[in-house]
C-alpha cells in the first residue's frame, strides 16, 4: 500500500504544480467550431435535397414531354395511308426519341454534376475555414 501511495505522491509532485492552461483548449471555441461544422453539413444536405428534387422534377417534365411527343407521332403515323409512310414515320419517331433521350440524359447529368460541385464547394469552404480557425487558435501563420 505504501508503494501505491508513494507513486501517487510522485505523480502529484511532478504534475501537481504544472500549469496545463497552455495545453487545454478553449472548449467554448471548440463547441462553436463544431456548431459551425454541423451548420455547414445541414446547409450542404439541404442543398443536396433541393437539387435532387430539381433533378427529379426535370426528369418528370422530360418524361411527360416524351409521352406527349410519342402520342402525337403515333397519331400522325396512324393517319398515314401507305405502309411505307407508316414504316418511315416509325423509324423517324425512333430516331427522334433516341436523340431526345440522349439530350435529356446529358442535361440531367450536367445538372447533377453542377449540384454536386455546389455541395462539395460548401463543405470545402467550411473545412478551409475550420483549418484557418485552428491555425489562428494555435497562433500559427499560413
Amino acid at each position: 500500500m505504501s508503494k501505491k501511495n508513494n507513486m501517487y505522491g510522485s505523480f502529484c509532485n511532478v504534475f501537481g504544480t504544472t500549469d496545463f492552461s497552455n495545453y487545454v483548449p478553449d472548449f467554448s471555441s471548440l463547441v462553436a467550431a463544431q456548431q459551425r461544422n454541423v451548420n455547414a453539413w445541414f446547409q450542404a444536405n439541404d442543398a443536396v435535397w433541393k437539387n435532387a428534387q430539381a433533378i427529379m422534377l426535370r426528369g418528370c417534365e422530360m418524361w411527360c414531354d416524351s409521352v406527349r411527343d410519342y402520342a402525337a407521332t403515333i397519331g400522325k403515323i396512324n393517319v398515314s395511308s401507305s405502309p411505307q409512310d407508316k414504316i418511315s414515320g416509325q423509324s423517324d419517331m425512333a430516331r427522334a426519341a433516341m436523340e431526345k433521350a440522349v439530350s435529356n440524359g446529358k442535361e440531367l447529368m450536367e445538372m447533377a454534376s453542377g449540384f454536386q460541385q455546389q455541395a462539395a464547394d460548401m463543405v470545402s469552404s467550411r473545412v478551409s475555414d475550420a483549418f484557418a480557425q485552428f491555425r489562428a487558435a494555435s497562433g500559427q501563420k499560413k
